[in-house]
This record gives C-alpha cells, structure tokens and sequence, in this order.
C-alpha cells in the first residue's frame, strides 16, 4: 500500500462535495437569526443612497437656476423691464413670456423685481404667488444684494427658488436695482421617478405635514395630495437621521427622516418596505435549498469529469504565466485538448501578444513623454524687471496644454513674450497639435512682424493642417514692453489674462475678440493695449485650472485661484504658482486631473 496513491479527481470530488454540505449546514442554522437583520442593513443602505439622489438632485436644479438667473441677469430685455419706467404690467409680463422665456425653454418660473420688490415682470407661472413672492426669505436676500435660493410650498408641491440681484453702476459702488428669480416646481413624477430609479419612496413634509410624496406608504391614494397620510403620525415623532422601523398599514416600512435647513431642501423622508423585500429573501432561499441539493450531486460529477484534465493544462499555465511575470513573452502556451483550457491557451497567447504590443507602446509613450516635456520651458526666462514662472500639469502622460517664452525678431528692449495655448482634448492627438502650433509659432517668431501678424499667419498655417478635423487651438499671445510700459496682447478664444494691482487690490482681465486658431484660415486677429504698472501681477492660464473637481464632484473655480494671487503677491512668481497648484492638489485629494492645467505668473518690477 506504500505505492498508493488517492486520484486527484477522488480528492476534487470529495472535497467539493464536503464544502458545499458544510456550508448548506451552516447557512440553513444561521440564516433564520441573519436574514431580517441583513435584509434591514441593505435597506437602510439603499436608503442612504435615494437620499443621497435626491440630495444631488437638487443641487444639480439649484446649480441649473443659478445658471438661468445669471443669463437672465445679463439679458438686456431683463434689465430693460427694470429700467424703462413707461412699461405698463401688462406690457412687462408680455414681454416675459413672449420674448424672455422662448430664449430660456427650460425655464418655467420667473419673476423680475425692482428693489422695492414690487413685480416688473412674472410669468404665468409666477402670478400664482402674487405679491407674497418678496416676502420670502431668499427673495429678500437678493434685493439686499445677496444671491440666495429657497423653496416655497405652492399648491400641493413645492418651488425651487434661486435669486440673484441686479446691479448697475461703477465696480466699487453697484447699486442694487432689483433682483431675477426663477424656478422649477416639484412634482408627484418627479419624485416617482426617483422611486424607479431608487425603489424607494418620498416624502417632502414640513410641520403642517406631508405636502409632496411618490405615493403609498405616506398617502392612502397614490396622486392625491390631500389624501390622509398613511404613517404621518409615525413620522412626526421619528428623530431625525437615524432608521426606523415604521408600520403603515399591513406592512413595515423602514424610514430615514432628514431635516434640512430651509435654504438647503425641504424635510423629506426615504422609505421602503421591509416585508417586501422579506418575502423575496424567504423565496430566494427556498430556492437555494433546492439548488444546493442538486448543486451537490451535479458537482460530485462535473468534478470528477474535469480533473482528469486539469493538472496538465494548468502546470503549461503556471510556467507560462512565470514568465511573464519575469516580463518574458518568447514562449507561446501549448496545450494538446480542444476544451476550455485549449481556448485558454489561445486567449493566453494573444493576451502575451498584446502585452508585447503595449510593453511597445509604454516605451513609445514614454519617449513622447520625455519630447514634450523637452518641448516646454526648461524653467523661466531671466529678463530684467520681470519675475517669471510657468507650469504644466497633465490629465494624461501627455497632452494638448502649451505655454512659451518668446523673442520677438526685432527684439522687445527689456520685455518678453509670454504664450499660453490650450488644444481641445487631449492625449497624443492634442499633443501633437500643441507641438505643431509650437514650431509654426517658434518659427513666425523669428520673422518680422507684430503680434496679431505672427499669430494670423500660425493659424493661416495651421488650418491648411487641420482642415476639416474638427480640431483647433484657443490661444494668448502676451507681449511686455518694459520699456515703453506696456502690454500688448491678441486672443485666439483663450481664457482672458488677469492682472492684480496689489496696491489697489484690484483685478483687471484682458480681453479682446478672436476666433480658435485653426478654424478660419482668412480670420483676421486684433492686437489689444495698455500700460503696465510697477508691481503688477499678471497671471495666464488654462480652464483646466479652475474647472478642476474635486472627487464630490465640486469646481476649483476662478474666485479661489484669485484669492491665492491676493494672499500670495508678496512672494516671487514661483511662489504664487506653486501656492495655486499645491492648493489645487489638496483641493482635489486623490481625484486625477479631467484636463490639463497651466498657469504662468509675471511679476513686475521696473524699479528694479
């Protein structure tokens, strides 16, 4: 008996069969005591997440109002209805819903005041409310100047406000002449589509009661509003955040109950049956009682049929995937059968192919890397009166962001020019274009000729490239004269440029026309002036920048950027980029960058 030895498919066998017994043994003893318990920890975890649906939701209307109210605010017909005293009411309300909201079809709530919060314009919608709509508290905090949102119970649902003033005169003394509110009503569909899409129902109460729900267990009717609440006075007494366990009717329903500031959401409260989902569960074991049974015997005997072939197959496999491992793809798989184990080999091999193929790529990759990182300043230019620093940050290995330090041919006496581009997209295709527009701008460069000449004849150039790719270039081409004290510079669609006067504390964007560069080959660019001050900042960059989110889903944004600028100016231009791109770092956590980010920092010093 010394020579025996007990098959591999009796041990394969045995030991499936033994593993499937102990663990229908243990499951049928716990499963009595586990089952409402787990079943209650789902729900409550798909609880958590409908309210947080709801609570996106809700951000993502107030994100659009806010949108709609900033466009209405810089609608001329909006601040003529403020202004043009000869307008009747009827003639204003007219005007809103003829000639305002066609242009804003997603907008179904509007209301124009003046600072005495009196109506220069409603729509339809908005007269339901009649004078009571300045007394509310987000209304009233745009007529003091202060954009605010809200909510307003109306008529068996509820209003999603968001306010913004209107102002008019000088930047340091803006007189508030009114304020645009606009909404979006809630509805009974609304919140039945949250339902199909969480299996969840809704209510939104306040201390009179429910006002707003998907139906059944908060109503005794589904689409009556008025209907007697079927666990209103359950939920009145719930405390807030916590789960709870609710009978309506004859079933139980688990209930989250959150209270939210009145500027933030109305209350609302997330439930789901518990016996429901129960009688499922009780199904779902039934049948798993059934398939264990069978579960055993069938694999008593697919077991014993499959390890006849396995150990072969699976030794060719391991040595094989040694290999690779030791990153050697000389050697194919080969294995003799025509089942699985042969696709395997197959799928094996093409998978060794392909690694091959993307070892390749990771060193080509790698090379483009390091070309475009040599194609960026290799750090700032020395120029007298002027502290210079620049950074690129890509989304991906490599991308479409440029920046540049250029000589003009004729040579700017103690002065630089400073581009800053940004190609749509990104990746390989866009840092190909970013390359080419480099060399065509390098090279027109070096010719004679102004800046808005240099920067026609790149996009000349570049559009007999690109054609009809579809692909194109935003652009800034900044010049700084020191010695003449001036700032020249001519935007292709680019982000404006921003100087700060720390001694005024006060910003100032660069703006001016011009089209993308390649996608008009005839479009003709305009150079903008002006002076340049001792000890102003001037800042370029791309949206990449400010449009940064965070991994909630937040942006970075330009007011924070500015921010920086202010608390940082004292220190040299690395200083101040570093400050920004270290914050932006923190601001974004673990999250990976969606688009490329630039930004360059000039500092001037002509006293020095």
């Amino acid at each position: 008996m010394s020579g025996w030895r007990f098959p591999f498919k009796y041990k394969l066998s045995l030991c499936i069969a033994m593993i499937v017994l102990g663990l229908l043994g243990g499951t049928f003893l716990l499963i009595q005591n586990l089952i409402e318990r787990n079943v209650a920890a789902e729900i409550e975890r798909d609880l958590a997440s409908a309210r947080q649906l709801v609570a996106r939701l809700i951000e993502e209307r107030r994100l659009h109002l806010g949108e709609l109210a900033q466009g209405l605010a810089g609608d001329s017909l909006t601040r003529t209805l403020l202004t043009d005293k000869s307008l009747d009411g009827l003639t204003r309300d007219d005007v809103v819903e003829a000639e305002i909201l066609p242009n804003f079809p997603q907008l179904k709530f509007l209301a124009v005041l003046d600072a005495n919060g009196e109506a220069r314009g409603l729509s339809d919608s908005a007269k339901r409310l009649g004078p009571r709509l300045s007394g509310y508290p987000a209304v009233r905090s745009s007529l003091q100047g202060r954009s605010a949102r809200g909510f307003i119970r109306h008529e068996g649902s509820f209003l999603q406000l968001s306010a913004i003033p209107l102002r008019i005169g000088p930047l340091n003394a803006r007189e508030v002449i009114g304020a645009v509110v606009v909404g979006a009503p809630w509805l009974m569909q609304d919140l039945q589509s949250i339902r199909e899409l969480s299996q969840a129902d809704i209510a939104f109460f306040d201390d009179r009661g429910i006002f707003l729900s998907s139906g059944f267990p908060f109503e005794t009717e589904v689409g009556k509003s008025n209907a007697t609440p079927a666990a209103w006075e359950s939920l009145a007494s719930l405390s807030a955040t916590q789960p709870a366990t609710v009978q309506a009717g004859t079933e139980r329903f688990i209930m989250i109950k959150i209270v939210e500031p009145p500027t933030v959401s109305p209350s609302y409260v997330v439930a789901r049956s518990l016996d429901r989902q129960l009688e499922f569960l009780n199904q779902v074991r039934l049948w798993l009682v059934r398939l264990g049974i069978g579960g055993i015997l069938l694999g008593f005997a697919v077991s014993y049929a499959l390890a006849l072939g396995i150990s072969r197959p699976i030794r060719a496999l391991q040595a094989a995937l040694r290999r690779v491992e030791s990153i050697d793809f000389s050697q194919a798989v080969r294995v003799k059968s025509r089942d699985e184990f042969a696709q395997l080999a197959v799928a094996f091999n093409r998978m060794q192919d392909g690694l091959i193929e993307r070892e390749r790529m990771r060193r080509a990759l790698l090379m483009a890397e390091e070309v475009q990182r040599n194609l960026l300043p290799a750090g700032p230019p020395q120029v007298r009166h002027l502290d210079v620093a620049g950074a690129s940050i890509y989304c991906d290995a490599i991308g479409g962001d440029y920046y540049d330090f250029l000589d003009g041919p004729d040579g700017v006496v103690g002065g630089l020019r400073v581009v800053v581009g940004d190609v749509c997209g990104h990746g390989t295709a866009a840092a190909l274009l970013m390359a080419t527009v480099r060399a065509l701008l390098r090279s027109r460069s070096l010719q004679t000729g102004a800046i808005e000449r240099v920067v026609s004849d790149v996009n000349r150039e570049l559009t007999r490239d690109v054609k009809d790719s579809g692909r194109f270039m935003t652009l800034i081409v900044l010049e700084i004269d020191t010695g003449a004290r001036q700032l020249r510079w001519v935007r292709a669609g680019h982000e404006p440029a921003i100087v700060y006067r720390p001694d005024q504390d006060r910003f100032e964007d660069l703006t001016g026309p011009g089209l993308a560069i390649g996608v008009d080959a005839n479009h003709v660019y305009q150079q903008q002036v002006k002076s340049v001050m001792d000890g102003e900042i001037i800042v370029l960059a791309t949206d990449g920048l400010w449009e940064a989110r965070s991994p909630s889903g937040g942006m970075y944004g330009k007011a924070r950027v500015l921010d920086l600028i202010r608390r940082h100016a004292a220190m040299p231009a690395e200083g101040i980029m570093q400050a920004v791109f270290t914050d932006l770092k923190g601001f974004q956590e673990v999250g990976e960058f969606e688009d490329d980010a630039t930004l360059v920092v000039v500092k001037v010093d002509l006293a020095g």
